[in-house]
């Protein structure tokens, strides 16, 4: 079962995942050859690609034990010979001061703590644009016998990395440094480095982890810019900072925080979207391989593949990590249904007045949707297919009251043109009234079904994403009265339609009362007595 939370900050940027086939990670060996994760293990990691080519998959090497590196590299379907373990002493990073302002007395910026969730806020905010016209393309020849690239520009000590979605990070191995910032701008390299060396100087004085690498970021602070970070550790899969910090900077307030290890879990959560961001420079653990080979195994991540995603083990056990933290996985107060609320016994809230007056006004159709609504999202959270599925039966409820609107539009049209009952006389009968409401309740579900569409189009035409459903639910619930009002909106073609329907019965029934004879009269009293019996128990049932 998939959920997509809806955080208190937003989660803006992320990519959506879309359902595929289930994979086998294989078995994972335990190998005693050497210190190093070396290839030949028959395992591997076959996810998909979008491209529509035949590629290899990718390969899991055999592991020494839970703490060796399985080689990673973000994806790209290549063979790795072999992958050093960082370790401590001359692999660990040093806080060695360097000139790196050029003399210049250039303020260093203030130092804040940042989430991964911040970063991936920013990995999607676009600040570099290239021109529209190939005339104006940087390289206009291509020199005869060229056959290696290179990206020119790169400081001494770094080196670039192309995620799988695209976007640059760069890394300086000796001081494990990673930023999606261009330094190949002198400042943005200046200011990042110098606040690598002063986070490097606390790194060192504390009892750190060897592997821990240092994410920074340029953000701002108030009206200033600032440089954020966090420290991430692939041995210990945690996060921290150099000082105390609120458990939002894990957890960004989708949940209160009951247990130290309910806040793992959103400690790891973060940790696996930071490895999902930053995913080519270093190996996976062996013990996070046999947890996603678990998590296979029990079925609880067949939805969450993203083939167009090749970074796709960090973005499971991140997906993993954040649904055990959302439903308190481990503790007392488990969820273990989907209409199961941790905040309170029932997820049903109480019924406004005005709901309950107009209920039986629209045949008790918002009665319906409501309680669909209240099921799909509970303790803030949406579950994509019980959402999806809800949409397309909404859009062939609304589709399933167009059609019949037509052809009673129709009948009402030629229940007018009928000679005896359409007078020129200014003094209307009740038959033509009535036929006059019912044609009006027939173009009035035309109009109501258009605006729906069009104001819910982003849900019925494509799969809705975070945003989106976050953005429906508030401006729902901060209406008059709510989520009932939405479910009293999706109700209104549906209900029109009966309307309609009613009030063309109405009009037969004026011209069968009105002139006929008392047979006549007998037999369609039972008849519309009958039809009305049953339509009050089939209301009565629901």
């Amino acid at each position: 079962m998939s959920t997509v939370p809806l955080p208190a900050g937003g989660s803006g940027g992320k990519i959506p995942r879309v359902p595929s086939p289930g994979y086998d990670l294989g078995p994972v060996a335990e190998s005693p050859i050497s210190d190093h994760a070396v290839l030949g293990s028959s395992s591997s990691l076959p996810f998909g690609r979008s491209s529509g080519l035949d590629e290899a998959p990718i390969p899991v090497p055999s592991l020494p034990g839970d703490n060796a590196s399985v080689p990673y590299n973000g994806g790209l379907a290549s063979m790795v010979d072999s992958c050093n373990i960082p370790t401590a002493g001359s692999n660990t990073p040093q806080a060695t001061r360097r000139d790196t302002d050029g003399g210049n007395a250039e303020p260093a910026l203030p130092i804040i703590c940042i989430a991964p969730f911040d970063v991936n806020c920013m990995k999607y905010l676009r600040d570099v644009f290239y021109p529209p016209d190939s005339s104006r393309s940087k390289i206009l020849t291509l020199q005869p016998g060229v056959w290696e690239f290179k990206r020119p520009g790169i400081p001494l000590g770094w080196k670039a990395h192309e995620c799988p979605e695209g976007k640059l990070y760069f890394y300086y191995k000796s001081r494990r440094l990673l930023t999606m910032i261009d330094i190949e701008n002198d400042q943005n390299r200046r200011q990042i480095e110098r606040a690598g060396d002063d986070l490097l100087s606390q790194l060192a004085s504390m009892d750190a982890p060897d592997d821990a690498e240092i994410t920074l970021m340029k953000t701002h602070h108030g009206e200033e810019e600032a440089i954020g970070y966090y420290v991430a550790s692939m041995s210990h899969q945690r996060i921290f900072w150099f000082k105390e910090v609120e458990v939002s900077y894990v957890t960004n307030g989708e949940r209160a925080v009951v247990s130290e290890m309910h806040l793992e879990k959103a400690v790891r959560e973060q940790f696996w979207q930071h490895v999902e961001m930053f995913p080519n420079h270093r190996g996976l653990l062996g013990v996070a391989i046999r947890e996603l080979k678990d998590a296979f195994a029990y079925g609880l991540c067949e939805d969450e593949i993203n083939p167009v995603n090749t970074a796709a083990a960090a973005r499971l056990l991140y997906s993993i990590y954040k649904e055990r933290f959302l439903h308190f996985h481990g503790e007392a107060g488990a969820r273990l249904d989907r209409k199961d609320s941790a905040y309170k016994a029932d997820i049903r809230g109480p019924r406004s007045i005005i709901f309950n007056f107009i209920l039986p006004l629209l045949f008790y159709m918002p009665s319906m949707y409501l309680e669909k609504l209240e099921g799909i999202s509970v303790d803030s959270s949406f579950y994509n297919l019980y959402w999806s599925q809800f949409v397309e039966a909404l859009k062939r409820d609304w589709e399933g009251s167009i059609i019949p609107a037509t052809v009673l539009l129709s009948a009402n049209v030629g229940f007018l043109a009928i000679n005896s009952i359409d007078t020129t006389s200014p003094n209307k009968s009740a038959a033509q009234i009535s036929s006059y409401i019912s044609s009006i309740f027939s173009l009035g579900i035309f109009i109501v079904a258009q605006i729906l569409s069009r104001r819910h189009l982003l849900f019925v035409n494509r799969q809705p994403q975070p945003r989106d459903m976050l953005q429906f639910t508030i401006a729902g619930e901060s209406r008059l009265i709510g989520l009932e009002g939405v479910a009293v909106a999706f109700s209104l073609p549906t209900a029109l339609f009966l309307w309609s329907a009613v009030a063309f019965i109405v009009a037969l029934m004026f011209i069968f009362f009105e002139n006929g004879s008392f047979a006549t009269k007998v037999v369609m009293g039972v008849v519309i007595g009958f039809m009305g019996i049953v339509v009050i128990l089939l209301l009565y049932m629901e």
